[in-house]
């Protein structure tokens, strides 16, 4: 077997795979008042669950999305800033980090397991 069949055979499996992209949004609608965004951010929630293709996890400074693709994180940030201009907002700030790992198949989940895992393990060890 040459190394044309090795390559087309690991394309063709790639091919099989898919892709899970995790992304990371922030955004920051600018020009009310308030300090508080705990409406805005609630609305904003609401309206990318409804994203097909979509999961997502709200932390304290952000949203973590996954989807298999682009389309629905391209989606989910269009959303949003839709959802902040119907509620008044005139400019929105966004930044959105992608992690588009080809090399295997993975989660968010899995990225935070494989943390905590290496943490267990270093506690137990006593050389400190």
């Amino acid at each position: 077997m040459g190394w044309t069949h090795i390559i087309i055979g690991w394309v063709k499996r790639m091919e099989h795979q898919k892709t899970r992209i995790i992304a990371e949004l922030n955004v920051v609608p600018l020009g009310k008042p308030s300090t508080s965004l705990s409406k805005e951010i609630a609305e904003v929630i609401k309206a990318i669950s409804k994203v097909e293709g979509l999961t997502h996890e709200l932390t304290p400074m952000s949203t973590v999305m996954e989807a298999e693709g682009m389309d629905p994180i391209f989606e989910a940030v269009r959303t949003a800033h839709r959802t902040l201009h119907e509620l008044g907002y005139d400019r929105i700030v966004s930044t959105l980090h992608i992690d588009d790992r080809t090399d295997k198949p993975r989660s968010m989940h899995d990225k935070v397991a494989s943390v905590s895992k290496r943490l267990a393990a270093q506690s137990g060890d006593s050389s400190g």
